[in-house]
């Protein structure tokens, strides 16, 4: 009798749909846990938070400090959240968890551009599972933004090496959020690892430098 492998049980083609089911389980059990079975009330962060989101009107934008425009994604979703199911710990903490589940799909879309779907699917589970992503998907304040920032840095250049069209729009779009992330905790260091990729890895270097000059001036200013 031949040995069975793994590609021959039925549940093999099913691996991925599998894959998603378990990500999806995660991020429901994340909502469950952050609102049922979390300590009741609002912790002070999380009630400035709310405070904030609801005072916050989207004119203040201009002339604000860089935390108000950093933030500014977050409170409007949390102010929109309140608005919706009014005051409670699921509408202040669902911002945090929507931002986090953006931030795995982000990840998710880089690994799957680097390596196979199943080791992207992988990478997923590992992330959405650690105590990072856990601990602040459960908190209504806007540390999740930074997870989210730092998804979108991530996956705009590496668009910048993989995309056929509109590679322009993703410098642009690179160079700005490089800018946000250096009002973000530890927004420097990602900034630093990719320039040093581009100024040494053969391929970065040949895309990059390959730009006009006029994507490097608009990329100066909008930094």
């Amino acid at each position: 009798m031949a040995k069975l492998k793994v590609t021959d049980f039925y549940i093999y083609r099913w691996r991925y749909q599998l894959g998603f089911a378990a990500i999806t389980t995660l991020l429901i059990s994340l909502m469950a846990l952050s609102v049922f079975f979390t300590s009741p009330g609002l912790s002070d962060g999380e009630q400035h938070s709310a405070a904030t989101s609801v005072a916050t009107s989207f004119k203040t934008i201009i002339g604000s400090d860089p935390s108000t425009i950093i933030n500014l994604p977050y409170h409007a979703l949390q102010k929109t959240s309140i608005a919706l199911f009014g005051l409670t710990q699921l509408s202040v903490k669902l911002p945090s968890l929507i931002l986090v589940t953006l931030s795995v799909a982000g990840f998710y879309a880089v690994v799957r551009l680097w390596f196979r779907r199943n080791v992207a699917t992988i990478t997923s589970l590992l992330l959405l599972s650690s105590s990072l992503f856990l601990s602040i998907g459960q908190l209504g304040t806007p540390d999740s933004v930074y997870l989210f920032y730092g998804a979108l840095l991530l996956f705009s250049t590496t668009m910048i090496a993989y995309a056929q069209r509109f590679r322009v729009f993703w410098f642009l779009a690179s160079a700005s959020l490089a800018a946000i992330s250096l009002y973000t905790p530890l927004g420097l260091y990602p900034i630093l690892a990719l320039g040093i990729t581009a100024a040494i890895h053969p391929h970065a270097r040949f895309i990059v430098f390959r730009q006009s000059a006029l994507t490097y001036t608009i990329s100066g200013v909008l930094f």
